[in-house]
This record gives structure tokens, C-alpha cells and sequence, in this order.
């Protein structure tokens, strides 16, 4: 493919190459962003079927809002949906904004990776600009059959993809793939078996989780560690300090004075056995060992 029109820089986008030494590619569509809701969201409401607009909108289960927006029928209406104002609000997939973010602290290079039409470009762009302001560093454009090539060229390690032929073609490229199945509902997905270097993750936090492992980076933020130890030194000084104090002030202390031991409960109950006398003179004394 034309390389200068399947790839394009992201204003204001994340680390250049040169900074980064591991790069994670990511699909857009129901991995970064809630594509299929949004598009029946604009097509109901396009075809006036909201109501009068103080209720909620009642949406289908996301496996039929996608069916939907992937019909060849409603080609040209995704054409119009890119161009409208309500593709660039697209709601971002839970976590997805957080995650890039945990990726990028730790020097983690973010492109995407995309089977959106080149139409779309402009308004893609747009949209990871305005929803993922400075993480995101390239988007590639590709077509069928392509994201394994176009994530061996980037030198990306890991695949995030919610179609399993995607990440079927990353693992034969050598990359590793993650399955991208938000809260187990992408049914699309669900039928396939995954390859045996890739897997099915549910949340984001999750395949934060599993990128740094693939990368064998740390889960903490490089000087954390080290930051939450210095945050906790004064207070460790201050109990020493503490503890010395008191040892000092006991050591310092008069000895107390001796008491009289008290009588035995036995010797008390035998006086009172003998003073008694009579029918009560009788009863035993506890066992001393009570």
C-alpha cells in the first residue's frame, strides 16, 4: 500500500520513535472508542425515532448496535455519521483513556492501527486528538489482511484488536494480540478460538496488565517506588524518635514500692469456717488452685 496515505501523524500526538523503546498498536472501533452505540445513537436519531428528547435513549445490546453499523446497507450512512458532529463525541471504550495514559508513564509508544476507510482519516484524526489529547503518537490505515504487515514495520509488540482475524494476523507476524472483549459482550468475538499467543481480556486494566508483561516493564511508574519510600521516611523517623523517648522516661523512673501480698482465698475461707462454726462449720474451702 501507499505508505503516505495509510499512515499519518497525530496532532499533538504521543513520543517520537526515537524516544520509545516498546510500541503497542490498538485498534480504534470498540477498543478505544464505543463506535457501534454511537452510530445508532445518530442513525435513531436522524430517522426522529427518540422521542421528544427528555428520555433517555434505549439502545440495543452492542452485539446488534454493531451488526447494524457494519451492514453494507448502511454504507453511506457511515459515510455521513464521519462527517457529522456527533463522530467526533463517540463515547470512549471505559478505561481505554486511563490505560494509554498508564502505557505512556512508562515509555510506552501508542499507534493505532485501523481498517476505517482513508474517507475517514480527517475525522479521526480529529477525534483521537480531541479523546486521547498527546498518547497517541500515528494512526495507520489499513486494509483486510494488513495489520500483522503494518505492525511488524512499526515494530509494535502487541496487537489490542476486537476482530479475531486482526489478531489471528498479528500472532502469524510474531506479534502478540489481545482479544479485546469489553465485559464479555462483543458476541462477535465470542465464537472464535483465540491463537495460542494472544488472549481474550474483558477491561482495559487488564490488558495494561498483560502488555507489561509481554514487555517485562514494571507495573509502577519508574521512581515510584522510591517517592512513596521518602513519603514514609519522616513518619518512620518520628515513631523511632517516639520510642526512644518513652524508653528514656522509663528508664529514668523510681522503682515502685513493694505491697503486702494479699491472703490466699483459702486462708480467708478457712478463717471465716472457723468463726462460723455451727451447721455452717461444715463447708470446705475452695481449692487454692482457683
Amino acid at each position: 500500500p501507499d505508505q503516505r496515505r495509510c499512515c499519518r501523524p497525530v496532532p499533538g500526538g504521543g513520543m517520537a520513535a526515537t524516544d520509545a523503546k516498546h510500541v503497542v498498536a490498538v485498534d480504534v472501533d470498540e477498543v478505544l472508542c464505543r463506535y457501534s452505540e454511537g452510530f445508532m445513537r445518530w442513525q435513531l436519531a436522524a430517522r426522529s425515532e427518540l422521542g421528544d428528547g427528555d428520555s433517555p435513549v434505549q439502545l440495543p445490546e452492542v452485539g446488534i448496535c454493531f451488526k447494524t453499523a457494519c451492514t453494507k446497507d448502511n454504507a453511506t450512512a457511515r459515510e455521513e455519521f464521519a462527517r457529522s458532529a456527533a463522530f467526533v463525541e463517540i463515547d470512549t471504550v471505559p478505561g481505554s483513556r486511563e490505560a494509554l495514559q498508564r502505557l505512556a508513564q512508562r515509555g510506552v509508544r501508542v499507534e493505532v492501527v485501523t481498517s476505517r476507510p482513508l474517507s475517514m482519516q480527517p475525522a479521526t484524526l480529529d477525534y483521537l486528538t480531541s479523546s486521547f489529547p498527546g498518547l497517541i503518537a500515528q494512526a495507520h490505515f489499513s486494509r483486510s489482511g494488513e495489520k500483522g504487515d503494518i505492525c511488524k514495520r512499526i515494530g509494535a509488540s502487541v496487537l489490542v484488536d476486537d476482530q479475531i482475524r486482526n489478531v489471528t494476523d498479528a500472532t502469524k507476524a510474531g506479534i502478540a494480540g489481545v482479544l479485546f472483549d469489553l465485559a464479555g459482550t462483543y458476541t462477535w468475538n465470542q465464537a472464535a478460538n483465540v491463537p495460542s499467543n494472544a488472549v481474550r481480556l474483558q477491561a482495559w486494566d487488564k490488558v495494561v496488565g498483560h502488555i507489561l508483561q509481554v514487555l517485562q516493564l514494571p507495573d509502577e511508574v519508574p521512581g515510584q517506588a522510591k517517592a512513596r519510600a521518602t513519603a514514609k521516611a519522616p513518619a518512620k523517623a518520628a515513631g523511632k524518635a517516639a520510642a526512644k523517648a518513652k524508653a528514656k522516661a522509663t528508664a529514668a523512673a523510681p522503682p515502685a514500692k513493694a505491697t503486702a501480698a494479699a491472703p490466699p482465698e483459702a486462708a480467708v475461707a478457712r478463717a471465716d469456717g472457723g468463726a462460723s462454726g455451727g451447721a455452717d462449720g461444715g463447708a470446705t474451702a475452695l481449692p487454692a488452685a482457683l
